[in-house]
Parts: C-alpha cells; sequence; structure tokens
C-alpha cells in the first residue's frame, strides 16, 4: 500500500521514463534524471514557463513582423494617403477622394495598377435566401483590385472597368461561401445571392486565404462606383489606395510622380491644391506602431529566459556538487574527463529538451490570453498562430541551452584534481 506524498514522485518518474524512452539511446539518462525527479521536475517546469513566454511572443512576433506578407511579391505593394499641405504640423492620414484615386491609376506610370477600396463601405449584409441566414462581410472595391494584389480568382473572373457602376449587381466570393450557399458547384457562377434583399450575380470565386490589407477578412466582393470623381468631390475622402510598383519602378521615382500630381492639384482649385500625398511600403503600413513595442516585448522575454537559465544552472551547480567525491572517484579510475563532461550534457540537454516541449505546451495555451488582451487593431491578428518555425526555434534553443548548461555544470568539477577532493573527504 501507497504511503502519502508517494504517488506524486512515483507518477514523476513514470513520465519521465516515458519521454526518455522516446529518446535515441545515447541521450537516455536513467541515472541522472530518472532517480531524482523531483529536481528533474523543478528544472523542466522551470524552463517550460521561460520557453513558452518566447515561443508564445515570438509566434506574434513572426506573423507581424518577420513574415512575407500574404500578397505576391508583397515588396512591391504601397498605400498612398492624402494629407493637407496646408496644416504642416497635422499628421493624421487621410483617406483619399475619387478624383485622386482615378488620377494615381490612369496618371502615374511607376505604378503598374492601383487597388482603390471603399473602406468606408465595407459593412456587414445578411445573406438570406438559402437554408439559414448569414451574416457576412462585404467590400466595395474596383476592377484591378485581385490583379494588384496578386489575388486571381480560382474560378471565374474578377469584375470588370464598365461594371464599376452603381446599376452593377455582381460579386465575387470567398470559397468557403461557394461551397456552402453554392454547394461548390462550377455551374454555380451565373446564379444569385440575396444580399440584403439585393440579388447578386456571382462571376467570380477567390480562396479562402485572401485577407484585404485595410479590412481584413471579407465574404463577398462587389464594384465601386468611381462616378464621384467629378468636379466638387475633393473634400470627399472615402477610398483607400494600394498601388504595384511597375517594372524598373522605385519608391524613389513613385515620389517624383506624386510630386507632379500634387503639382498638377494646384492648378485644379483650393480644395485639390490643399490636398497632399503619402508614400508607405504596405508592410510599414500595415506594422505600424507595433514594431518597438512587440521588440521591447520580445526583448523582455528573452531576459526572463536568460533569468530562468542562471537559476536552473545554479541548481545544477548546486546538486553537481554532492557528487563531487563521485566525479573524483571516476576520473581517479580513469575515467577521462570528456565522458565526465558528456555525462553532464546529457543530462543538462534532456532536461533542457524536456523544457522546451513543455514551453511549447505553455506557450500554445499563452498564445490564447496574449491575443485576449491585445488591442484588437494588432496587425494580421487572425494570422496569428503557434506554428513550425515557433516549435523549431523553441527545439533549437533547448539543445542550446542544454549544452550551455552541461559544460558550464562540469568544468568547474571534472578541471579540478581528484586527489584534494578524496583526501578532504576520507579526512
Amino acid at each position: 500500500m501507497n504511503r502519502p506524498g508517494q504517488s506524486a514522485p512515483r507518477t514523476c518518474v513514470a513520465v519521465l521514463r516515458l519521454l526518455t524512452g522516446l529518446l535515441p539511446r545515447p541521450f537516455r539518462d536513467r541515472h541522472g534524471v530518472i532517480r531524482r525527479p523531483a529536481f528533474s521536475a523543478v528544472v523542466i517546469l522551470t524552463l517550460g514557463a521561460g520557453f513558452g513566454a518566447n515561443v508564445a511572443v515570438f509566434s506574434v512576433l513572426q506573423v507581424v513582423l518577420l513574415a512575407p506578407l500574404p500578397y505576391q511579391e508583397a515588396e512591391q505593394l504601397v498605400r498612398i494617403y492624402g494629407t493637407r499641405l496646408d496644416e504642416p504640423d497635422e499628421t493624421r492620414l487621410l483617406s483619399l477622394a475619387a478624383p485622386v484615386a482615378i488620377e494615381l491609376r490612369d496618371e502615374v506610370p511607376s505604378l503598374s495598377g492601383v487597388a482603390i477600396i471603399e473602406s468606408s463601405g465595407a459593412r456587414g449584409v445578411d445573406l438570406t435566401g438559402g437554408d439559414r441566414p448569414e451574416r457576412l462581410r462585404l467590400l466595395p472595391v474596383n476592377s484591378d483590385y485581385f490583379d494588384v494584389l496578386g489575388w486571381p480568382p480560382v474560378l471565374g473572373r474578377a469584375f470588370t472597368a464598365s461594371e464599376e457602376v452603381a446599376e452593377a449587381r455582381v460579386a465575387v466570393v470567398r470559397e468557403d461561401v461557394w461551397r456552402r450557399h453554392l454547394r461548390g458547384d462550377p455551374r454555380a457562377l451565373g446564379q444569385t445571392l440575396l444580399v440584403d434583399g439585393e440579388a447578386l450575380t456571382v462571376v467570380g470565386v477567390v480562396s479562402d486565404d485572401v485577407r484585404d490589407p485595410v479590412e481584413g477578412q471579407v465574404d463577398v466582393w462587389v464594384p465601386t462606383d468611381l462616378s464621384a470623381g467629378v468636379a466638387g468631390a475633393w473634400q470627399n475622402n472615402y477610398l483607400t489606395a494600394v498601388g504595384r510598383l511597375g517594372p524598373g519602378a522605385d519608391l524613389g521615382s513613385l515620389r517624383s510622380e506624386l510630386d507632379l500630381v500634387e503639382s498638377r492639384h494646384e492648378s485644379i482649385s483650393s480644395d485639390a491644391a490643399e490636398k497632399g500625398l503619402v508614400l508607405v511600403p504596405l508592410h510599414e503600413d500595415l506594422v505600424g506602431d507595433s514594431r518597438p513595442v512587440l521588440t521591447a516585448v520580445m526583448g523582455a522575454v528573452l531576459f526572463l529566459l536568460l533569468l530562468t537559465c542562471v537559476n536552473v544552472a545554479s541548481l545544477m551547480v548546486a546538486r553537481a556538487g554532492r557528487r563531487e567525491q563521485e566525479l573524483a572517484i571516476r576520473a581517479s579510475l580513469g575515467s577521462p574527463r570528456s565522458r565526465l563532461v558528456r555525462s553532464f550534457v546529457i543530462e543538462s540537454s534532456l532536461l533542457a529538451v524536456l523544457g522546451a516541449a513543455l514551453g511549447v505546451v505553455v506557450g500554445f495555451l499563452a498564445l490564447d490570453l496574449i491575443l485576449a488582451v491585445a488591442p484588437a487593431d494588432l496587425p494580421r491578428r487572425e494570422a496569428i498562430l503557434l506554428g513550425r518555425s515557433a516549435v523549431t526555434v523553441a527545439g533549437a534553443l533547448g539543445l542550446v541551452i542544454g549544452l550551455v548548461l552541461g559544460v558550464a555544470t562540469a568544468l568547474p568539477f571534472v578541471r579540478r584534481e581528484p586527489r584534494p577532493v578524496l583526501a578532504r573527504r576520507s579526512g
């Protein structure tokens, strides 16, 4: 019959035996890890907490700052804002009026195309007429939108320039909408969907991976009516413009051409002359002010991991001190110092790898907590998850930290001459 308090150590031993049994034979250290389950559990839990924080924050950092944008040749994409030239101290960026967006599309040679997005028109809509109503996200865009962002429809076509009118009743939908409401039938093109009581003819289907750079996930795209681009519309700022640099063009040449556009506006009207243009690479625009914050947070959790490693090293050195006589005996019997160091490295590596494995689990749970408290405008929030790169980083860090801990713990003891240690112990 087990006495109280025996079940926890036995459970810890069983778990450690199971985990070590999964490792290659050279890394199975049944003496150091299995016979000291309490110490091993403390080290693994301590490292798991440190690794977990780093895995969670790195997952956010990797998606927001490091991963390329999900657009074809995303480095060629730029966002163009408006600003007021008569307010030099004003840092607020503005949407664009229709005449400006049309001029960017038609009169700027450095841009091979401009995606014009009616962000003010983005809205939730009700899809009815099927088995059950559903709330979807709708966004008006121009006919160049899908080409500029590099998302050709997987079925059907995008809009045409002639459909950029209020009378057009056509739509492009996501694959998910196509599968659920049109049964995934290729012959569904030309059928209609009832959106907010208006019948829209489906002309194309795009991948579920499509994410609008401004609005995020969208379910239905419809043509925007640019007929508002007439004289007197310069104060109506409601459009977003994302341009793609043409062959041989760069930000410098585009900036020069935007300066020419601004100079032409001076001769049109006082309203047009007051408006300037600001050029921002799309990745920088989406990252925004999150870069310094995320970098600081990543630095903080790396410092936490460093402190964790220092604490674990102190524990391991203290425990190794209890084995001083054992190590001296083994050295006096002719055991090479390299073998003694290797035994420490194998043990610390095993503990560090198990700590990293626990850290992946902790990071998975911590990531949900981070996203729950993160600002709603965190860039690319919907794409953040604990991916393969975070697991790879945790594993690599585990191996490196295990090696460093093992060597740092072993060297102070294996360098000592065994005779003084044995004499001190015998005396």
